[in-house]
């Protein structure tokens, strides 16, 4: 049976703005799964960019978190990671998969002029040092997601090949700020898998959304 070389959980839990801030190391990449529950049923890389003025950062309801709402579905096993706030969807029989990870502390980035897209281009950027792999960009339009109130937001992405000798895999990583929390997402794929499955892949998170916006 082929072996498929997924994007570590850890990685997306750990890339969140603090680092933008800090300029810490990632942890070392690992093809260990993440162990969880399923979720219930809601229904060449780019450098780091010298810090401009602040982005703008839509605002939180008075509803309460912010949260992702990972749809289901019977063609994706999902787990849910509680300590990490993270979600892992496998599109079965397939070495593609969707994460959905929320983290705090974005607020201090966002006033020292980081954006949501320098996480999106430091995670790009951590995989291909860790991996030696060289990142080869696809011109990738914002993904727009629904929230609960039916309002429309845009997320920041990036999509990039890295070009390895084993197994080359297509990643499309997205990501908005909504005050102090930041939800972050990536879907990735061995490249002649993203394409077979790209359809099931767009409608995937076409239909993901998020709640207390």
């Amino acid at each position: 049976m082929k072996t498929h070389r997924h994007l570590p959980s850890a990685l997306l839990v750990t890339v969140g703005a603090g680092l933008l801030l800090t300029g810490c190391t990632f942890p070392p990449l690992s093809p260990a799964p993440i162990d969880g529950s399923p979720t219930a049923e809601p229904v060449e890389s780019s450098p780091e960019a010298e810090p401009t003025s602040p982005a703008t950062i839509p605002e939180v309801s008075g509803s309460g978190e912010v949260v992702w709402l990972v749809p289901s579905s019977t063609e994706w096993t999902t787990t849910y990671d509680a300590e990490q706030d993270l979600h892992r969807s496998t599109l079965d029989g397939t070495g593609c998969d969707v994460m959905h990870s929320r983290t705090t502390g974005v607020a201090r980035a966002g006033e020292e002029g980081h954006e949501p897209i320098d996480t999106v281009d430091r995670l790009l950027a951590t995989v291909a040092e860790q991996t030696g792999d060289t990142p080869i960009e696809e011109p990738t339009e914002p993904l727009s997601l629904m929230a609960e109130s039916g309002e429309t937001f845009d997320f920041e992405t990036r999509t990039a090949t890295f070009d390895s000798d084993g197994e080359n895999r297509t990643v499309r990583a997205a990501a908005q700020w909504f005050d102090d929390t930041e939800l972050l997402l990536s879907a990735s794929c061995p490249s002649d898998e993203w394409e077979e499955n790209g359809f099931l892949i767009t409608m995937f998170l076409g239909v993901t959304s998020i709640d207390g916006v």
